[in-house]
């Protein structure tokens, strides 16, 4: 099944938008529609496969992700893209299934992308995402000597 996203009249409207050149506005757009996005707007994708949907060289491609790194509008993370105002255009404050499904791809994150979309204020809270215990809550570990140095778990010290 397609995943749709759909891109308000509006787009059109906005004050950067209509600042920045047609390749800008071309490549801002890709970011925002491309197959790999997701709810989140942080996705993996390579310089490759923006190269081959655009047209536009991998020289070309990083001089734009600069430009728009600069206006605060779509970073390049190695190899992911970080839209960070993506959350706020989403609903989840509104929609339950959107927040879980932002919280399962953030979840899902290299902690250096996640410490990232925090230092360039993502638009979700991110230090409030709860944290799923490591452990199954069946768990029992049996060592409860805790402030000893002998381990009881052990059968026999190794020699």
């Amino acid at each position: 099944m397609a995943t749709q996203r759909y891109i308000s009249t509006s787009f059109w409207d906005d004050a950067w938008i209509q600042s920045i050149d047609p390749s800008e506005k071309l490549l801002y757009l890709y970011l925002l529609t491309n197959p790999l996005t997701n709810i989140a707007g942080i996705y993996k994708i390579t310089l490759k496969r923006i190269h081959d949907d655009t047209g536009f060289n991998v020289d070309m491609i990083k001089k734009l992700m600069d430009r728009f790194a600069k206006a605060k509008k779509a970073y390049i993370i190695g190899e992911y893209i970080l839209l960070p105002t993506w959350p706020k255009h989403q609903k989840w404050q509104e929609r339950d299934k959107i927040r879980k499904g932002i919280e399962i791809i953030i979840q899902s994150l290299p902690p250096k992308v996640k410490a990232f979309a925090v230092s360039v204020k993502y638009a979700y809270p991110i230090d409030k995402i709860s944290i799923p215990y490591a452990y199954d809550p069946s768990y029992s570990d049996s060592d409860s000597d805790s402030d000893s140095d002998s381990d009881s778990d052990l059968e026999s010290e190794p020699t």
